[in-house]
């Protein structure tokens, strides 16, 4: 019953805030993610993907509440993300990399796939790198198909 009413008092403490970070690469191969900005908080999910966006929409102390893209939120302690430097987003659906001069496609991409966010192309194209076949490929999508910064 103390937790309850401490995670309750912590969240009314909170600061709003509205922004992209995403998961540290790490020695760590899972993130748990907590129902309240405390250790002691049950773990409501467990992430794995290196790089996965996020949006932060609180912060209280070191804890940062996050959002994925289905909508899910939990807390995060800080350490665990990055809000600078590189940006990366996900794709919402499969889609297709296309060329930057949109003549051909390069590569099918898996709804979910992580990948880096290189520039706005136009207001509705994105240029993104992925990794694959240990070469950096460059293209294409479009905006509506990335959810991230």
């Amino acid at each position: 019953m103390l937790l309850f009413f401490s995670i309750l008092f912590s969240i009314e403490k909170s600061v709003r805030s509205n922004y992209f970070t995403y998961l540290k690469t790490s020695h760590m191969r899972t993130i748990r993610v907590r129902k309240g900005p405390s250790s002691k908080s049950p773990v409501a999910a467990i992430l794995t993907t290196p790089k996965y966006p996020l949006r932060v929409t609180q912060e209280y102390e070191n804890w940062r509440q996050v959002a994925d893209n289905q909508g899910e939120i939990g807390w995060v302690h800080k350490s665990y993300l990055i809000s600078n430097g590189r940006k990366y987003g996900a794709t919402l659906s499969n889609c297709i990399l296309i060329s930057q001069d949109k003549q051909s496609d390069i590569a099918h991409l898996p709804q979910g796939l992580v990948v880096e966010l290189l520039q706005k192309h136009d207001k509705n194209w994105l240029v993104i790198a992925k990794d694959g076949h240990g070469k950096k490929m460059t293209g294409l999508v479009p905006c509506s198909a990335i959810w991230g910064e």
